[in-house]
This record gives structure tokens, C-alpha cells and sequence, in this order.
């Protein structure tokens, strides 16, 4: 029977959590999630980010060993042993979290939610293939990167948030339009694993919504580390090149 007490949209770390703790309390919930659990915090998002990060930090140190009297020569990045880690971190957390699942029978339809029609004290939900009914619906349907109208990824040269995780070789230069948190983030891990990083921020500052002290420390802290920052700045058409992608900015330089 295709009816339970509680509908869950989106496995990620609001849905699989709260699924969790609706059936320790014996509730009967039903969790709709067309990827695997996890979400894009676990499968594409934090989780691979910080195993990057970790990888990023630790190698800075290693440059700046010789500052602490210790001498280390011929410290390299294998980025294929870096990609491999990151995706052997993500997947023993994301199997934890199916496996959770199995053990306790918490339900999961690996479809995508096509329609919700309220239907007198309950909720019908339509996938491609099967109804179902539930009395609650809880609505967990997390985030996607978002592209600019004129420029669209391709998963090669021009990538979203999610294609950078997937790229198995270092690119030589980097140009990430914005400067929020995650852009901010991904500029950090290059950069410190050797990667020429430039940012385009449309708004006058990064992080732009965090407090106005803490965005101009992260501006010097960056530019010190040699990324250089584009703010004010829009990306007003682009071209694709031999070696790459030029980009063309507002402030009338190019980027490529």
C-alpha cells in the first residue's frame, strides 16, 4: 500500500535526518529522492569540498615548512590520488547513510516528484511511474548551481559547482564568476593546490552578505595568496579560444 503518515521531497541532510527521526518515533515516513541519500551536502557539496580543503591546507604547510627548519624537497600534488580520496570519503559516508536506511526499512523511491494534488485530509504524489498518499509532506528539496543566461556549462571548460568536484586534472588557470561562499571556497582549494585563480564579483564585496570587516579581510587574505579579484564587476559576454574560454568583463578587461 503506496500510503504513509509523512512524505519526505529531497534525501539530503534535512530530509534523510528528519526521516531518521520520524521512524525512531514509529512513525511510517516515505522518502522521495531521485539521487542517492546524502544529498548535495554529502555528494556534492561540503563533504567533498572539505576533503579538498584538507588536502589544500596540508600541502600550504608543507610549502611553508622550510620557514619552521624543516626541509622537504620535491613535495608534488598527484591530483588523481586527491580526486580518488575525495570520492572514497564521500562514498563511505553516503553508504553509512543508506545503510541506516536499510537497517531501519526506511522507505526510498528513487524518482522524481512530477506532482503533490491535496485530495481531502491527505496528499497525492505523482511520480513517472506510481502514486502515492501521504497525510504530511515535508518539502527538503535542497539547491542546484545556478547559470548566468548567456552562459551555459558544459561540464568541460565551463563548469558549475558540481562539475568542478569532477575534474581529475589540475586546469592551469581558474575564473570563477562569484564571490560567495562557495565560490570563495573553491578559489582558496586551487589556489593553495597552484592553480592561477581570478574571481568576478558583481557586488562591490565578497561574501556580500556577511558582515562588511569580515568581507574585506577575506579580500586581502585572498589577494595576498595571489588571486586576483574582479569586484564591481559583471561578465558581459565570452568566447571560446584555442587554449580555453575568454571571458569579457565590465570593467573592460579580459579574462581567459
Amino acid at each position: 500500500m503506496n500510503r504513509f503518515k509523512v512524505a519526505i521531497i529531497g534525501g539530503g541532510p534535512g530530509g534523510y535526518v528528519t526521516a531518521i527521526r520520524l521512524q525512531q518515533y514509529g512513525i511510517e515516513v516515505v522518502v522521495f529522492e531521485r539521487e542517492r541519500l546524502g544529498g548535495v551536502c554529502l555528494n556534492h557539496g561540503c563533504i567533498p569540498t572539505k576533503s579538498l580543503v584538507k588536502v589544500a591546507d596540508l600541502y600550504s604547510e608543507i610549502q611553508e615548512a622550510e620557514n619552521f627548519g624543516i626541509s622537504i624537497e620535491g613535495s608534488r600534488i598527484d591530483y588523481q590520488k586527491v580526486w580518488q580520496r575525495k570520492n572514497e570519503v564521500v562514498e563511505k559516508l553516503v553508504s553509512g547513510v543508506e545503510f541506516i536506511f536499510n537497517k531501519r526499512k526506511i522507505q526510498t523511491i528513487k524518482e522524481t516528484v512530477k506532482k503533490i494534488e491535496k485530495i481531502d485530509s491527505e496528499y497525492k504524489i505523482i511520480t513517472d511511474n506510481e502514486e502515492f498518499f501521504a497525510n504530511y509532506i515535508i518539502l527538503a528539496t535542497g539547491s542546484k548551481p545556478k547559470e548566468l543566461p548567456f552562459i551555459k556549462c558544459d561540464g568541460k571548460k565551463i563548469l558549475s559547482s558540481r562539475d568542478i568536484l569532477k575534474m581529475e586534472e589540475l586546469p592551469k588557470k581558474l575564473v570563477i564568476i562569484g564571490g560567495g561562499v562557495i565560490g570563495c571556497e573553491f578559489a582558496s582549494i586551487y589556489n593553495q593546490l597552484g592553480v592561477d585563480v581570478e574571481i568576478v564579483e558583481f557586488l562591490p564585496n565578497l561574501i556580500a552578505l556577511e558582515d562588511i570587516e569580515i568581507s574585506k579581510r577575506l579580500g586581502m587574505a585572498l589577494k595576498r595568496n595571489g588571486i586576483k579579484l574582479h569586484l564591481k564587476t559583471a561578465v558581459e559576454g565570452y568566447e571560446e579560444t584555442s587554449s580555453g574560454i575568454l571571458l569579457k568583463l565590465s570593467n573592460g578587461k579580459d579574462s581567459a
